[in-house]
């Protein structure tokens, strides 16, 4: 149970099983995302569009890792001063909500990509991209003010200040609308994807070698799936199914749970265990990042061999490609 007293909220401390789980965390989002950071600061063939939305997604997870580190010695004494309160739950708002726009924007961008092969990718720039990414970290933090202002709550037995989704004030329906198109936008330019990837496998499978190697080219052409530039679109298109598949499996719950349930019976979860999995399975998602690139960034994972486990025999995958030309 918890108390607002005038020193702040009063709450029974975490048992030992979730402060560990907590702390541990805390550490694994905090290391893997500075570590994806660190690996796309040395490596060459990762200075490039890819880079800086893996770059930029990995700063902002960080940001919840350190919140769940600062956070920790008051979890262990069951109190946050109000200020506090309201100041945690606006930056792990925002920062979920610039986690969800990075990942919408991906999508987005690899859609247009695939589509428009011979015109976006020449308009759109890794200046452009910072200065994109920028405009939705500003966005992202503009638009969570309400919750350091007034709609912000502790969330019983899940150790957290959040967004409040009962306040009276239209707010939280603003913020679920904003919410929710973004997950259609992204689900839709999956789709789109998925079934642009289908066809070219298709089509990869149904021409076979010798002189029909000039027409596949001739006809891959058309879409920019050229030679070896096939295998390197379906990778990434692989990577963000990965990104994306995963946010919403470890985030559906919090979603359910949290967002729609009071929204239709203005009631909270009472399940101990919901509330606390439905947040904690979210902020686990976080620290995924870098064992995914590591799966399916040929660049990341050499990067990573180099830099981090220093293999000597490991050459950058950019340098071995000028080598070889």
């Amino acid at each position: 149970m918890h108390s607002i007293t005038d020193d702040g909220i009063r709450f029974d401390p975490p048992n030992v099983i979730q402060l560990i789980v907590i702390m541990s965390l805390g550490i694994a989002v905090v290391a893997s995302n500075y570590i994806v950071i660190y690996v796309i600061v040395r490596t060459r063939s990762l200075r490039s569009q890819s880079g800086v939305f893996m770059a930029s997604g990995a700063l902002n997870d960080s940001t919840i890792g350190v919140t769940c580190l600062v956070v920790f010695p008051y979890l262990i004494k069951g109190q946050f001063s109000d200020v506090f309160c309201s100041i945690l739950g606006y930056f792990a708002f925002s920062a979920i909500q610039t986690r969800l726009g990075i990942l919408t924007f991906m999508s987005v961008d690899k859609c247009l990509t695939i589509n428009y092969p011979f015109t976006y990718p020449m308009k759109m720039s890794v200046t452009r991209v910072g200065v994109l990414i920028l405009v939705i970290f500003v966005q992202a933090y503009l638009f969570c003010l309400p919750v350091l202002l007034h709609s912000h709550t502790y969330r019983q037995h899940a150790f957290v200040c959040e967004m409040n989704w009962l306040t009276p004030s239209i707010y939280p329906y603003v913020a679920q609308t904003y919410i929710y198109v973004q997950l259609v936008i992204m689900t839709s330019c999956h789709v789109n994807l998925y079934l642009i990837a289908r066809k070219q496998l298709k089509k990869m499978k149904e021409l076979g070698q010798g002189s029909v190697k000039l027409e596949k080219k001739n006809e891959t052409s058309k879409k920019g799936w050229v030679g070896p530039n096939i295998k390197s679109q379906l990778r990434g298109i692989k990577t963000l199914f990965l990104l994306v598949g995963i946010f919403y499996i470890c985030w559906i719950t919090y979603i359910v749970a949290q967002i729609m349930y009071p929204t239709f019976t203005r009631n909270l979860v009472q399940l101990h265990v919901i509330n606390f999995l439905s947040i904690w399975l979210g902020f686990l998602n976080l620290s995924c990042n870098c064992i995914l690139y590591y799966l399916t960034n040929k660049s990341f994972s050499s990067g990573f061999k180099r830099y981090v486990l220093h293999k000597k025999n490991t050459v950058d995958t950019e340098m071995s490609m000028s080598l070889t030309a």
